[in-house]
């Protein structure tokens, strides 16, 4: 029997699918297919002897933004030749809630080795349903995209962050051991990609500076050997970004050495730096693990390798007093130039995580209208009060 996989594409799970179309490639009864959620709505194949799967994977904004269309594209093709995979954040922390949704199978945490798994039991006829969990500890033997240029991705280099901050979902749907590729692996890939024609190389990871270590300081060494075999592959033809999205830098991370040892190898003129708040209070509430002083000095460090700064900052979190708030403020307005813009987000809680029933803190109009000023004054930027509309407080 063959089987049709159909990749349900939105705007927040392009990382995604391609390790799962990886993990898939050695099933010759598997056909892959990305599809828009459109799709369904036409969708009509009834060919015989075959089944006709559909992968969704979402994170909980994007479950929220899209429940309503789901569950009528679901309820209108049950009972047809179909079978519905939920997988990715929010399936992982509310795998009940999938099911019940109409989803006939929801991968928890990791996906290749689960997909494989549902596949190949779907091919043997039987009758599945329920959750399946597949936990992976060795990225290596897990290709982070298919043996297809057209499916190339950034190559995720940790999986899982050992941190556990309350607000994040990281530690509680991976590991909370983060799991590193190899860098004889990461360049096998990468010179696959390079081979391939692309020319500009993006790598995943919580703390692009945690890279191969399971310290709370950076391994120069790792590092230095990761990102020269890079460049030694790509050599000018080809351009590095490291501590950029999608793999930003935790502040204490950031010394003056791992900066000035980015700035020797790589092509951004920007790095993220994850801040989350300036308020001492509150990075001890969430379980953050750094100081505001900490962040200090990894804008200073920043500043003085060279780069460009962009410090996130949520606002909103449970208990957040105006005195924090203000402490924020503060901080934004010190630091604050042509060389350091702050990316602002509110607090969403997320299922899975140890606040995940916490109630976003108020944050008052004066507030809001003093966050919209520093917007106007190019000091912020961010998405953060459309974020306040996706709480279910």
């Amino acid at each position: 029997m063959q089987i049709n996989i159909f990749f349900v594409k939105n705007s927040k799970n392009y990382y995604s699918f391609p390790p799962l179309l990886a993990a898939l490639e050695g099933l010759p009864y598997v056909r892959t297919q990305f599809v828009n959620s459109s799709f369904l709505n036409s969708f009509e194949d009834e060919t015989a002897d075959s089944l006709n799967v559909f992968g969704f994977s979402f994170n909980t904004i994007a479950f929220l933004k899209e429940q309503k269309i789901l569950k009528h594209t679901i309820s209108k093709l049950k009972g047809r030749s179909v079978f519905f995979i939920a997988g990715g954040a929010h399936p992982t922390a509310c795998p009940e809630e999938l099911l019940s949704f109409g989803f006939d199978a929801v991968v928890k945490g990791d996906g290749e080795l689960a997909i494989v798994d549902i596949v190949k039991k779907l091919h043997e006829g039987q009758k599945i349903t329920g959750v399946f969990e597949h936990k992976i500890t060795n990225l290596d033997e897990h290709p982070p995209f298919p043996n297809c240029k057209s499916y190339y991705k950034p190559i995720e280099i940790t999986r899982g962050c050992y941190y556990a901050c309350n607000y994040c979902q990281t530690s509680f749907l991976f590991n909370k051991k983060p799991v590193h590729r190899s860098i004889d692996n990461i360049i096998f890939f990468l010179k696959r990609a390079f081979e391939w024609g692309y020319r500009d190389f993006r790598f995943i990871s919580p703390n692009a500076l945690g890279y191969g270590t399971y310290a709370k300081t950076p391994d120069l060494a790792i590092l230095s050997q990761l990102l020269s075999k890079i460049k030694t592959v790509i050599g000018n033809k080809g351009r590095l970004f490291f501590g950029s999205f999608p793999s930003e830098i935790r502040p204490e991370f950031a010394t003056l050495d791992a900066m000035l040892l980015l700035k020797e190898y790589v092509d951004n003129k920007r790095v993220i730096i994850g801040a989350q708040t300036a308020s001492d209070r509150m990075l001890k509430l969430s379980h953050r693990g750094h100081s505001v002083y900490d962040i200090e000095q990894a804008i200073e460090n920043t500043l003085t390798a060279g780069f460009q700064a962009d410090i996130d900052i949520i606002f909103g979190m449970p208990e957040e007093t105006e005195e924090d708030v203000q402490e924020t403020i503060n901080f934004i307005e010190k630091h604050a130039s042509k060389n350091v813009k702050f990316h602002l987000h509110y607090f969403i809680p997320l299922p899975g995580t140890p606040w995940s029933n916490k109630k976003p803190a108020f944050l008052s109009k004066n507030v809001i209208k003093l966050l919209q000023r520093l917007t106007g004054a190019g000091k912020v930027w961010g998405t953060w009060l459309a974020q306040k509309t996706y709480t279910k407080f």
